[in-house]
């Protein structure tokens, strides 16, 4: 129990155990709960006769006695097991003064730790593995240039979608893919002249997108240019590559 005392004269009052009140003067004194209730005999606590003196002290009108409803705690007197379950709210922490000396092992989990909180700077050296990657979620800007090397193909990953124009070629061979458009209404359409495909051969051609007409023949020109003559006018552009070979 605290107990506020107020000393109302116009004297200086002590009220034992050393304390004194100035004129006017407020103090603060502790009591135990036990004393300030009767339920220490007399003599049997070293506060009963400085309480005992408060009490004559009031009941004289010198002194005025409130109590603030608590005990007063002493530094230091407050240890773990005085402290209830759940007594100690966030309103009671100051602030940063939970550091990592208090923090358990393992019990930071996903939900108390804040969206976009983990930088790169707090991921450990090799710390991202591959049960952290999601499915699909390493893409092209993520590879860097020449990485990806001949231990990273799986067998049959590169298929002739992944091969790019003339990037196949035997010692002392060229082939060459070569666009033709025959126009919407013409007949015949030609790429420019090549003369390093002058002597080639046609291995064959493909359609690249519309094709509305039968090809009559495919015929690759002295100046390396490649002419393909349809059966009949096109209704839309008839777009063709052309593959050649020629021996060097």
């Amino acid at each position: 129990m605290l107990l506020t005392i107020k000393n109302v004269t116009h004297n200086e009052v002590t009220i034992g155990g050393g304390v004194s009140i100035p004129a006017g003067g407020t103090v603060s004194v502790g009591m135990s709960d036990e004393v300030y209730n009767g339920e220490v005999a007399a003599h049997q606590d070293k506060q009963w006769s400085v309480y005992q003196t408060i009490l004559a002290l009031e009941n004289a009108g010198i002194i005025s006695v409130s109590t603030s409803g608590g005990e007063a705690l002493a530094d230091g007197s407050v240890t773990t097991t005085k402290i209830a379950a759940n007594a100690v709210t966030t309103a009671k922490i100051a602030a940063n003064a939970v550091t990592n000396a208090q923090i358990a092992n393992t019990t930071i989990g996903t939900g108390q730790i804040a969206d976009g909180a983990v930088t790169t700077a707090k991921i450990a050296a090799n710390a991202v593995t591959e049960a952290q990657m999601a499915a699909a979620s390493i893409g092209t800007a993520e590879l860097k240039d020449a990485n990806v090397t001949s231990g990273k193909l799986a067998s049959g990953a590169v298929t002739a979608a992944a091969v790019a124009a003339n990037a196949i070629v035997a010692p002392g061979i060229k082939m060459a893919s070569v666009a033709v458009t025959v126009a919407a209404s013409a007949t015949t359409g030609s790429s420019s002249a090549d003369s390093t495909l002058v002597g080639a051969t046609i291995l064959g051609f493909y359609p690249t997108t519309n094709q509305d007409q039968r090809v009559k023949s495919v015929v690759l020109n002295a100046d390396g240019s490649i002419t393909i003559t349809l059966l009949a006018a096109a209704t839309a552009d008839n777009v063709f590559n052309v593959v050649c070979v020629k021996a060097s």
